[in-house]
């Protein structure tokens, strides 16, 4: 196939080894920066009670107990919810390095700095110029939820791996039927993270390929390779079922198994608003997501494109579920890598408007308004001294990034957006040096470990009371 369908639809031999170098160099530079940024001072903060310690737990017990022991699974319990995979590879982690909030993090932060590569690599099968594909890397890696959330001892680091592994096989597919075996393992893998949840990823690559690639839906090859990746899904579920209808009747263990989702869904209902998205996005998404609804107005108008299509079919049905089932922050990371594509599809082809065409005036206003809140933060946080010394210097990062930016792009200079990139990431390296980096987590009721031979530190983040009293959080102490 020599129809140019993205970046690498090249039909000259020389340009395409060129291409390929340049691909695996920006692949490993930005697997390198990412490793720099999650994985820098993981260690600083005890573990996070509501959210670590259920994982954190369960892997202390399967790294205590022996290779063929089950106790750390609760007994009675009918777990068709997810594979205990994360608590596996953290009793690995527990084995090679100790019990350590660094070693119990380690897992989640490596694997959500391999999905930066991956957005480089999903960006390069769906644009036709590797410079957006490069943008929608940087914007993805510099986003604060994700660096936060993803280097906690949580699920999220895992299933943003999977999630973008996903998404590059469905892409790559269209013109390799070789990856449609990927795409079932990841979409296999994700399935036993995180339940029927993963049934939602399914519904959003049909979707996309019955919009974009509808000839793929009808190939045998696709729906085998699916098949033969979910599997071991398939086996796992299948297994539990079979075990528990042993000392369950059907109707007993299908009324378990939907008394208990409708248990988790109704609580992640209590206390969300329609409006939690919105919220969540603008509270910690800055800078790049408040250009998310230019991004998605560009996408609109160009959506025969495939890469449109793949924005506005995952965002439109992830939102959509997630506005009839509100949920918790973390539920809100998967949406960050599209908006990524999105915002810097958005900005390549801004930046390239004629010479005598000025940039949008929005643009120079937003920045002017996020350095005016910078330039305001930095003097409340210096003259009250909150937070000490490396986080009065985070927030003058800060601002001296959007003052920089402000400058450039009122002289329509392209060079911004290279400020805005270089400068939020030292933001973020500074950020990560504080006791902060663990933002608020007041949103789940907090888990309390059982009794082990060892002592657990958990802590709870009120990431509000930083600014007024300055003073990192409480711990406490389980033992």
């Amino acid at each position: 196939m020599d129809s140019q369908i993205s970046a690498w639809g090249r039909s000259n031999r020389n340009e395409k080894q060129e291409t390929h170098h340049q691909h695996w160099f920006w692949f490993y530079l930005l697997l390198g920066a990412a490793i720099i940024l999650f994985t820098f001072n993981l260690g600083q903060l005890p573990l996070q009670a509501s959210y670590e310690g259920k994982i954190a737990q369960t892997a202390k017990e399967i790294w205590q107990g022996s290779a063929s022991s089950l106790d750390w699974k609760a007994p009675g319990r009918f777990e068709l919810q997810h594979f205990p995979l994360m608590e596996l590879i953290t009793a690995l982690a527990y084995r090679l390095g100790g019990d350590t909030p660094l070693m119990t993090r380690l897992p989640g932060a490596i694997l959500a700095s391999l999905s930066v590569p991956f957005v480089y690599s999903l960006g390069r099968e769906i644009f036709t110029i590797p410079r957006k594909a490069i943008f929608a890397s940087f914007i993805y890696l510099t986003l604060l939820p994700v660096l936060s959330y993803s280097r906690l001892a949580t699920l999220d680091g895992a299933v943003l791996f999977l999630i973008l592994a996903l998404m590059w096989c469905v892409a790559r597919s269209r013109r390799d039927l070789r990856y449609c075996l990927g795409a079932g393992l990841s979409l296999g893998t994700l399935c036993l993270l995180k339940g029927l949840g993963g049934v939602v990823w399914l519904g959003i690559i049909l979707a996309f390929l019955a919009w974009d690639t509808p000839r793929l839906l009808s190939c045998g090859y696709f729906w085998g390779g699916i098949f033969l990746g979910c599997a071991p899904m398939l086996g796992w579920y299948g297994a539990q079922w079979h075990y528990h209808l042993q000392s369950l009747s059907f109707p007993q263990a299908l009324d378990q198994f939907f008394v208990t989702l409708g248990r988790n869904l109704g609580q992640s209902q209590r206390n969300r608003s329609r409006w939690f998205y919105f919220l969540e996005i603008w509270r910690y998404g800055l800078p790049w997501l408040v250009f998310l609804p230019a991004g998605l107005f560009f996408a609109w108008r160009r959506h025969n494109w495939s890469w449109a299509k793949l924005v506005l079919v995952w965002l439109g049905i992830y939102l959509g579920v997630g506005l009839l089932i509100p949920s918790t922050s973390w539920s809100l990371l998967p949406i960050y890598p599209v908006a990524a594509l999105a915002i810097a599809s958005y900005f390549s082809d801004g930046i390239q408007l004629p010479q005598h065409q000025a940039y949008p005036r929005f643009w120079t206003g937003l920045l002017i308004l996020l350095a005016v809140m910078a330039i305001g933060s930095t003097a409340y946080v210096g003259i009250f001294r909150i937070g000490g010394n490396f986080l009065f210097l985070t927030m003058a990062s800060l601002a001296l990034t959007m003052v920089t930016a402000t400058v450039l792009v009122s002289r329509r200079d392209w060079q911004f957006l290279l400020i805005l990139f270089w400068g939020s990431y030292i933001t973020l390296f500074l950020f990560l040096a504080t006791p902060y980096w663990g933002l608020d987590l007041r949103n789940i009721n907090n888990f309390k470990p059982r009794e082990t031979k060892q002592t657990m530190q958990v802590i709870t983040t009120d990431f509000s009371s930083i600014l007024t009293t300055g003073k990192p959080p409480a711990i406490a102490k389980f033992t």
